[in-house]
């Protein structure tokens, strides 16, 4: 009797840990968003974690018209994450004499095989988000095919155009309608990220330059 009594002690116990680990499973589930980005959705030129361990050599012009130079670091912000990707903010660390408007590099988008520069506003933010749309004056500046620009070299108007050598993205876009027209080019490296940025306009006016330090 004593044994059957135990047998059905140990038997009850087990039905319970079974339960109760079943339970905790379904728990997991629901509490789960239904929005968070898949694991296949990471891209290999923007990687978030290494934007928090490396620095930039970077150039600035500053209100005053002078050229700062500076180590910096670029702060990352992740907006909202997506089933289609992830929406980070990058903002260049502040520096005294330096707009934050220029400190600004804006809204990226960042899906598994492109990454988009969006303008950095709560509605192009709540296309994205609720739309499932790339918003009008976005940028493809990453991804793995070649982007030929629209206009020949001498032709007047806003050029961009996207390289592809080996390992490197090179994205550039200008306009040359007016002779100090402004221009702006992201390098990325896979398994690396943000390489190199420049922007501004013409005799290095409101400059903006950074260069990867260490890798």
């Amino acid at each position: 009797m004593i044994k059957f009594q135990k047998k059905i002690k140990i038997l009850l116990y087990f039905l319970f840990c079974v339960l109760f680990l079943s339970a905790c499973g379904k728990k997991n589930q629901e509490t789960i968003p239904s929005n968070l980005v898949e694991k296949s959705n990471l891209n290999s030129f923007f990687l978030e974690n290494k934007f928090k361990l490396v620095k930039f050599k970077g150039r600035f012009s500053s209100e005053d018209g002078d050229i700062i130079e500076r180590d910096v670091s670029i702060q990352i912000e992740k907006i909202v994450e997506l089933k289609s990707g992830i929406i980070y903010k990058l903002k260049i660390q502040p520096i005294r004499g330096v707009s934050e408007e220029r400190l600004l590099l804006g809204l990226f988008y960042i899906q598994k095989d492109k990454i988009y520069k969006i303008e950095p506003t709560e509605e192009n933010i709540e296309i994205i988000r609720k739309e499932n749309k790339i918003p009008t004056e976005s940028n493809i500046v990453c991804q793995e095919g070649e982007i030929k620009d629209n206009l020949k070299q001498e032709q007047k108007g806003y050029h961009q155009y996207l390289l592809v050598k080996e390992d490197l993205r090179e994205y550039h876009s200008y306009n040359n309608m007016v002779e100090s027209g402004y221009f702006e080019t992201f390098i990325w490296e896979r398994n690396i990220g943000l390489k190199y940025y420049k922007s501004g306009y013409g005799a290095e006016f409101s400059l903006v330059e950074l260069e990867l330090l260490n890798e």
